[in-house]
């Protein structure tokens, strides 16, 4: 494994990114800062190397804006908690307003502005890297001490596998994902809609017009959230309806089939042939296609990134089930852990 030197933070931090390689020629780059993934190379169908996610040109970027979240580790609680509170046991807990009225992805200082600790592993003779931070007790307004790890590894079957766990001394919801956007043409390309997707789900949750759910299981078949069966993302990403609307493209939870570790999304490209599955333990994926990157981001090769040029599969709880709990449970107890796998894993068509 490689690692290579980032950058300096203003007060000194220094910041590496660490590369893991397999035997197939993809590499992934991992910053230490937000257990971020900076990069991830595959191979295309003509043999050329081409960079699937997108990024920030920059570390000052990803330390102080990264607007976009782009391929941080996201926590303390993924997604948004409406109106920033929650109550446990009778105590009202209130959280950063980060996106209006409601609490995102953790606040002003989640995990994603989190230097970790890393160490390099290797798991059954494959590259890893072990990412481990701490959150303490009322950052963002959350209860608890918390420690965060993430572990990426890196298989011959073009996995890139992710594990998260979570310690914490306080009762304290905690639900944790990855926000790479994906572009299986690169990350060069400006645009998603012919990229062809399906995901293993009947049901999304609509959301409101601060769009966290309205606490209803809507069924896709009918509707533009159907993806049971191949659909290019930007065949119906247009149509006249109003969860669209709301959101300006899709910006939703859809729930999984099953339980365990079993198939949630396929995407792939036709001009690359690129193919990407996600594996996931959680119960909903997040489906989002770069709505609020507005062409002021500028990325990786100094490229200027616009709407919709690429896609998110975050692997997670239901947002808002900390106060909708007929939705799920994210409250972690003290002394318990919280665990989650998913694994995004890339070849040829």
């Amino acid at each position: 494994m490689n690692k290579i030197f980032f950058g300096s933070l203003s007060d000194g931090r220094k910041v590496n990114i660490h590369v893991l390689k397999n035997n197939l020629g993809m590499t992934v780059g991992i910053s230490e800062l937000g257990a971020t993934i900076y990069s991830i190379a595959v191979p295309t169908r003509d043999g050329k190397h081409i960079d699937v996610v997108l990024g920030n040109r920059d570390l000052t970027t990803y330390a102080t804006t990264n607007p976009g979240y782009f391929g941080a580790t996201i926590g303390r609680v993924a997604n948004r908690i409406k109106d920033a509170k929650f109550t446990i046991d009778g105590k009202e807990y209130h959280l950063d307003a980060n996106d209006g009225p409601n609490c995102l992805h953790g606040g002003f200082n989640g995990i994603d502005r989190k230097v970790f600790a890393a160490e390099d592993i290797t798991v059954d003779g494959y590259d890893g890297v072990k990412l481990t931070v701490t959150s303490p007790d009322g950052e963002g307004g959350f209860p608890g001490n918390v420690e965060f790890t993430v572990t990426y590894v890196l298989t011959d079957e073009g996995e890139l596998k992710i594990d998260y766990v979570a310690k914490t001394d306080a009762d304290t919801p905690i639900g944790m994902t990855n926000h790479s956007y994906f572009n299986l043409d690169g990350h060069t390309s400006h645009s998603i809609a012919s990229q062809k997707l399906r995901l293993e789900s009947d049901f999304y949750l609509p959301g409101t017009d601060k769009l966290v759910p309205t606490g209803e299981f809507a069924a896709v078949a009918g509707t533009p959230f159907d993806f049971r069966e191949f659909k290019k993302i930007g065949a119906d990403i247009h149509a006249d309806d109003e969860q669209l609307k709301l959101a300006g493209g899709y910006d939703h939870s859809f729930c999984i089939r099953g339980t365990g570790l079993r198939l949630a999304a396929t995407a792939y490209s036709d001009a690359t042939g690129v193919t990407l599955k996600c594996f996931t333990t959680a119960p909903n994926m997040h489906f989002y296609t770069g709505n609020f990157v507005d062409g002021e981001e500028i990325g990786k090769c100094n490229l200027r990134y616009n709407k919709q040029c690429a896609f998110c599969l975050e692997t997670e709880l239901p947002p808002d089930c900390v106060n909708q709990t007929n939705l799920g449970n994210c409250i972690v107890k003290a002394g318990e852990e919280y665990t989650c796998t998913t694994i995004y894993q890339f070849g040829l068509k």
